[in-house]
């Protein structure tokens, strides 16, 4: 496993919990076995999302799938998954995202396009679809609304990232520094309301 990343703060904040929103993570075995790799947040009924995706024009299958889902307004849950890209991925991809997106829909009652997807990890191999969508069911009973400080797993999959990308509860486990002209492959912002 790597180690804490040298931009790592030496500690985090006092946060307080974000009203309507509930955070778990899970080791859903995306790339490795026993290592918490998939984050699932749930926002209120009602919770609206703005965002800032890269320009690149070769972006990954969720950058896509968000940018059609940005104009409906209306957010449910992200799923983000580290192990895998989901970048160069093609039709494989998309499914990947598409199964990802109903299998959430699914549990939180919303239309698939109220769930927004974000994906790191190795390039040009699509996650698998199967293990995730498995493991949401798996993930629901965690939600929880916790302070980062709590929860000593999410804390230390944070610590591990660049600081930038620890605003919550974007898309924040495994995800890079993000620059809207640099060809990542993740949402580099979403702004959440949530009522």
């Amino acid at each position: 496993m790597a180690g804490v990343s040298p931009l790592a703060p030496a500690r985090f904040p006092e946060l307080p919990p974000i009203a309507g929103v509930r955070l778990a993570a899970y080791a859903a075995g995306v790339r490795y076995h026993g290592r918490t790799d998939l984050m699932l947040a749930e926002l209120a009924p009602g919770s609206t999302v703005a965002g800032v995706l890269t320009r690149s024009t070769m972006p990954g299958q969720p950058v896509i799938w968000c940018r059609e889902c940005l104009p409906g307004g209306k957010v449910r849950a992200i799923v983000v998954n580290s192990g895998n890209a989901n970048v160069f991925t093609g039709r494989a991809g998309r499914q990947v995202v598409e199964s990802t997106a109903a299998t959430a829909a699914g549990l939180f009652g919303c239309a698939p396009g109220e769930v927004f997807i974000s994906s790191t990890g190795v390039i040009g191999e699509p996650p698998p679809a199967d293990r995730i969508s498995a493991a949401l069911p798996k993930v629901v009973p965690l939600l929880a609304a916790v302070l980062v400080r709590e929860d000593p797993d999410l804390a230390r999959r944070l610590k591990n990232r660049d600081p930038q990308a620890m605003a919550l509860p974007g898309p924040a486990p495994g995800c890079p520094a993000p620059s809207p002209s640099a060809p990542d492959r993740n949402p580099a912002a979403l702004f959440l309301s949530c009522q």
